[in-house]
């Protein structure tokens, strides 16, 4: 007994003499009042997927010694278990470069973006905090759509563009081409490309020089609003114990810890707890000065308190408020709904909003469904998108969740005078398919304008994929005599699943695609509805276009038969388009040899077990529950060309 309460003592102290060293050896506050406007530099590094955005910021990291070079640094800033495991860059992260350069030290904000159509918002709201953005460009393949895409957004923003070809090493590069279409396409002038290899590290100190010598410093609010503090924020995560941790802008001013500071939304008045900058880990500092970028905790224990783009400031005077950017409008829906009601329901309650809170781009509103409960219906940038965000669930919050089938919004037109009042209009716009046929006289999809880029030998592959998806060529451009740029009319339903992997699949990886939408048009839409034994799969119903809805049911039930497990029961997939059965497909039992142990010479024993099995398995198909994994529907999406 006394053995074990010295043992318990001795951990206990061991356990407090650690703490008590680690809070001792804990960094000491940085001093930032050196870096005065002028010597500040905000930049976001934007481009196409795979461009290597993430490894120039690793070579950056490492140039200005913020990280040390060991030869093992890759995706630093990646720091979702997502994105390591996908290889792709989800969430915008910023890092503090403090820079010598002649005689003087800079502070250079860095941040690093996606690259992927489907997280665009993040790249649009990490450009509200920068004067500057480096635009890589492949230097094997090119201009891309992405690339023109967030050139021009940069641009519109006014801040200084310096153009960057990567991947010089490769022995496919071709740099003086690029240059051409860069001066073609965005006309920047060849003698002002950078050329650098972000795998090997060459010439990334000339990116660094160029930010200083040419970019622009932040403007910041010195005279305005009465020289009162205010700062914008940019991005916001919430933590078990800390509360709400934001990342900010300082616009004007000084912040520092102990300050108290209101919300220009909603008028509440919070206390600084916590000041720092990511250096590329969170580092306190004793203040944050105007242009800088770094992060704050105010104790704030409600997500909901929160918004991107929001404002907190001292003082009595309200300061004007940003031109920020409005959250992306999505275009993929789908219902996420607990697997058990009760606590469940409002463990992913909490999980939803505080997920929301970090990827403002997803829209999350409640929803009842007949079949499945109370959840939530949530609108998304892409396929690509929901799929993440579902796995953060998991991987962050540990949630299990049912996720229906993804779909577009449409535009019903509803008869009746009594559903039109039901319904809140003639005219709604929905996401599901839970709205009753008989009442619908009309439907009408979203289109958009798409863009592609292609190589001119790969011209025959993609008109037929566009054809096939009812596209309608617009336009056809020249760009450098080896590729051109199409542009097409397709409603948004044909091209938002999986239309960019059949693109690179019917181009070899060379074209890529943007789109943006233009307007609601008439179109005749069919409900499918999926059965299983019998049995309605209410979340895998969905609304498709009448033209192909024969293939699209086969599709469906090929693709569920291959995706749902067998069973030790015969599984008999049916998809109805309203109330007929159009397309069906069997998944066969495991069977097990149950007259292995007979003899030849014995028939009636061998059919009495060959007849109880039989009678077995019609039992366990009438009472089984039948599996359906929760990837299956977004494996069936992926039709093929």
């Amino acid at each position: 007994m006394v053995r074990n309460i010295t043992s318990v003592f001795h951990k206990s102290w061991l356990l407090s003499f650690i703490l008590k060293r680690s809070l001792s050896e804990s960094p000491k506050p940085l001093i930032l009042d050196q870096f005065t406007p002028d010597k500040i530099r905000n930049f976001a590094i934007i481009a196409h997927v795979d461009h290597g955005k993430s490894t120039l910021a690793d070579r950056l990291l490492e140039y200005t010694g913020a990280i040390a070079k060991c030869g093992l640094n890759a995706q630093v800033l990646d720091k979702l278990s997502v994105e390591r495991e996908r290889g792709i860059t989800v969430k915008a992260q910023s890092a503090a470069l403090m820079c010598p350069f002649e005689g003087q030290t800079y502070l250079l904000n860095l941040i690093d973006t996606p690259g992927h159509s489907d997280f665009s918002y993040e790249v649009k709201r990490s450009l509200v905090a920068c004067d500057n953005a480096v635009l890589l460009v492949d230097a094997s393949e090119g201009v891309m759509a992405q690339t023109l895409a967030t050139f021009h957004f940069a641009s519109s923003r006014g801040l200084k563009v310096v153009p960057v070809l990567n991947k010089i090493d490769l022995p496919t590069a071709n740099p003086e081409k690029v240059k051409e279409q860069l001066k073609s396409l965005l006309s920047i002038e060849p003698r002002d490309v950078l050329t650098v290899s972000a795998k090997l590290g060459k010439n990334v100190e000339d990116i660094i020089t160029t930010l200083i010598m040419e970019g622009k410093s932040p403007k910041v609010a010195d005279a305005l609003d009465n020289g009162i503090t205010n700062c914008v924020i940019i991005d916001s995560e919430h933590h078990a114990f800390r509360g709400t941790v934001v990342t900010i802008l300082v616009r004007g001013g000084v912040l520092s810890k102990g300050m108290e500071f209101r919300l220009l939304r909603n008028d509440r008045v919070y206390k600084v707890k916590e000041v720092g900058i990511f250096a590329p880990d969170e580092r306190p500092v004793e203040a944050l000065y105007a242009g800088q970028v770094g992060f704050a905790t105010m104790g704030i224990k409600s997500p909901s308190e929160v918004i991107t783009g929001d404002v907190f400031y001292s003082g009595e005077v309200k300061p004007t408020a940003v031109d920020y950017v409005e959250p992306t409008k999505p275009m993929v829906y789908a219902g996420v709904f607990p697997v058990h009601q009760g606590k469940d329901h409002q463990d992913l309650g909490l999980a939803l909003e505080k997920l929301c809170l970090n990827d403002p781009s997803a829209q999350c509103s409640p929803e009842n469904h007949p079949a499945l409960g109370a959840g939530w219906r949530l609108g998304f940038l892409g396929l690509l998108h929901m799929d993440v965000f579902r796995q953060r669930l998991e991987d962050e919050y540990g949630a299990t969740v049912i996720l229906t089938a993804p779909s577009v919004s449409y535009r019903l037109k509803i008869r009746g005078k009594k559903n039109i009042q039901r319904y809140g209009g003639e005219w709604i716009v929905v996401h599901n398919a839970t709205v009753p046929d008989s009442i619908v006289e009309a439907y009408e999809e979203m289109h958009v304008r798409g863009t592609v880029v292609v190589p001119e030998q790969y011209l025959s592959a993609v008109l037929k994929l566009c054809v096939n998806r009812r596209g309608k060529l617009l336009s056809q451009d020249c760009l450098d005599g080896t590729r051109l740029y199409l542009a097409f009319d397709f409603p948004l339903s044909e091209i938002i699943f999986d239309f960019s992997d059949k693109l690179k699949a019917a181009s070899s990886g060379f074209a890529s695609f943007e789109f943006v939408e233009t307007a609601w048009q008439p179109a005749e839409i069919t409900k499918l509805s999926v059965h299983l034994n019998g049995k309605p799969v209410e979340e895998l119903t969905q609304l498709v276009p009448k033209a192909n809805f024969l293939a699209r049911a086969r599709a469906l039930a090929d693709g569920l038969a291959k995706e749902i497990p067998r069973q030790q029961f015969l599984i008999r997939v049916q998809v109805l388009a309203g109330a007929r059965p159009v397309a069906k497909a069997d998944i066969k039992p495991y069977r097990k040899d149950v007259t292995a142990k007979l003899h030849a010479a014995d028939p009636s024993r061998y059919n009495k077990l060959l007849s109880r099995q039989a009678e077995g398995k019609k039992r366990l198909r009438m009472i089984g529950e039948i599996f359906v994994p929760r990837d299956a529907f977004i494996n069936v999406l992926k039709r093929p060309l």
